[in-house]
């Protein structure tokens, strides 16, 4: 069970990694794109940063080159030199059994965070529904009903409650839509400024905007110990009102733009004038007012009507392939390092082990295999440019890089046998020997190879 946890939270590690490239290319580019795009494509690129935070890219490479078998089957050899301090923390890691600690310790900070908010959430669920009321009558109920009808939503499970506990504008519900008015707000707004504020919550259902934001609080509660997400989940929060407030306002005049600013600042203030509720905040709202640079972009979002620019797009889809693609690199790069420090299923050697001893040389591959000529019933040349090690039965060595025939007069070619190797170091320090049957002229130089003998991996590479 521990292999399992640790094996899910390397892979949350590695992936965090990723999102974290991704991410912080789209913070830092964000106010840009925005200039020349609109809040919309903005909350697309944000979905596009999540999905980097699953989807473990780097496994697809693992599985080309194998790493991700040799990582699940074998221990990885970590090497040490006696009396160093990489000896010294190894060991002490390998006493306390550090890789599951990590591990188990992630583990409950998972637990504790979907416990917190899990439990904050249904603690609201209960407030709101022993103080609220179902709104049967009036202003509310009749603009509610008029958009539900003219905006599509009239199949959907939505209720309209009103709350004496609530202090700001909520919506629930990621399948059953519940809308929760604060009690002090029934009798302070006009037909029209209700009209705006129930066409606002219900752009948020339309768009599904509180799934989004459960996806992105799972996310958080994997990544506890990365304070970017935090930082991506409140920036998404902020591009989701923006969003909501362009889809409003894509075909309004200027006296409702300006209307809706006005209600707005009305809400603002109504709250200022509430009790602050000082650890809730809702899953979707009308406006969190905490802070001022994102309030003027919100007004000015909502006065100025954004056209797209295409070379932007452009731009930010390049920009967050190019990341993606350092990134899952990264991740690949650091997959044998991250595994050698957090695994729980690697291997401490001395390098005293593997200096001037004979025995590898005496294992290292290089020895020649007979064969028989079983083995030679199927030939094929080797391609042009492969480079081989041809080991003789007498074990001579000749180095054959795959070069093309000499031109020779016609003759009977005189074939020797002859081990074919290729030799195949990776980045991680492994290497890949393969052995091929082989055949020699000694004439014209022709190879052929037959049958594959042999294929060793050694970790770390001794040749």
């Amino acid at each position: 069970m521990m292999m399992i946890i640790n094996h899910v939270f390397i892979t949350v590690f590695l992936l965090s990694v990723v999102g974290t490239v991704v991410g912080s290319t789209f913070l830092a580019l964000q106010n840009f794109l925005y200039k020349h795009s609109s809040a919309e494509f903005m909350v697309k690129i944000c979905r596009v940063v999540i999905i980097m935070f699953v989807v473990p890219l780097f496994y697809l490479w693992g599985i080309m080159d194998q790493s991700n078998y040799y990582l699940s089957q074998y221990d990885l050899v970590v090497l040490v030199e006696p009396g160093t301090v990489k000896d010294t923390v190894y060991s002490l890691s390998e006493h306390i059994g550090f890789a599951d600690k990590l591990s188990l310790a992630w583990l409950i900070g998972v637990a504790l965070y979907l416990l917190i908010y899990v439990g904050t959430y249904f603690s609201v669920r209960r407030r709101i529904r022993n103080s609220s009321r179902a709104i049967e009558s009036g202003p509310w109920l009749t603009n509610f009903q008029a958009i539900r009808r003219n905006g599509s939503l009239s199949e959907m499970q939505i209720e309209l409650l009103s709350s004496t506990w609530m202090k700001q504008i909520a919506t629930f519900g990621v399948m059953n839509k519940t809308i929760v008015v604060p009690e002090y707000l029934l009798e302070k707004l006009d037909n029209a400024e209700i009209s705006i504020i129930l066409r606002h919550e219900m752009t948020h259902i339309r768009q599904n905007d509180v799934a989004l934001k459960i996806g992105m609080f799972i996310l958080c509660s994997l990544n506890w110990f990365n304070p970017l997400v935090y930082h991506l989940n409140e920036t998404l929060n902020e591009w989701i009102e923006l969003s909501c407030d362009e889809d409003m306002l894509r075909y309004a005049d200027s006296a409702y733009r300006h209307a809706y600013i006005k209600v707005l600042m009305k809400i603002m203030e109504e709250q200022r004038a509430q009790k602050k509720t000082r650890w809730f905040k809702a899953a979707a709202y009308f406006q969190n007012g905490k802070k001022v640079k994102y309030v003027k972009r919100r007004m000015n979002g909502i006065i100025k009507k954004r056209n797209g620019k295409k070379a932007a797009q452009v731009f930010a889809i390049s920009s967050i392939i190019c990341a993606m693609g350092c990134g899952t690199v990264l991740a690949k790069d650091l997959q044998y390092p991250v595994n050698s420090v957090l695994s729980n299923h690697i291997a401490i050697w001395d390098e005293d082990m593997l200096v001037d001893d004979t025995s590898i040389q005496d294992t290292d591959g290089y020895d020649f295999i007979s064969f028989s000529d079983a083995a030679m019933e199927q030939t094929t040349a080797p391609y042009i440019g492969t480079q081989f090690e041809l080991v003789y039965e007498d074990g001579t060595r000749e180095l054959y890089s795959g070069r093309a025939e000499v031109e020779r007069k016609p003759h009977s070619c005189n074939f020797v046998k002859t081990n074919a190797k290729m030799h195949e170091v990776k980045r991680d320090g492994s290497c890949t020997l393969i052995t091929y049957a082989a055949q020699k002229c000694t004439i014209c130089d022709k190879l052929v190879l037959g049958e594959q003998l042999s294929k060793n991996i050694y970790d770390p590479c001794c040749h």
